[in-house]
């Protein structure tokens, strides 16, 4: 974690907070907490984001979504972030 912190209590249901320190590992319970609620946070933006360029610009349309995200994926797969063979299971979850 980077900057200053400040402590905070919430309250987890048990298995999730047991999972989650379970997969923390070496970085710790709060390490862990911060990533998920700044994933959380960057996705909550986004959809701000989309929902303010289609008030402006209309809805998109099935087919341009679903380029949208092929290229996407192509750029995570041409960037290393996801293995080459995650190409043919995308595939099969949309077809599903």
């Amino acid at each position: 974690m980077s900057g200053n912190t400040k402590k905070y209590s919430v309250t987890l249901p048990e298995d999730l907070a047991e999972d989650a320190r379970v997969r923390s590992g070496g970085s710790g319970l709060s390490a862990y907490v911060t990533n998920a609620v700044r994933r959380q946070l960057q996705r909550d933006q986004l959809a701000e984001l989309v929902d303010a360029m289609e008030a402006e610009n209309g809805p998109v349309s099935d087919k341009r979504m679903s380029e949208i995200r092929d290229e996407m994926h192509q750029a995570l797969l041409e960037q290393g972030v996801i293995p080459p063979d995650s190409a043919q299971g995308r595939k099969e979850n949309e077809a599903a």
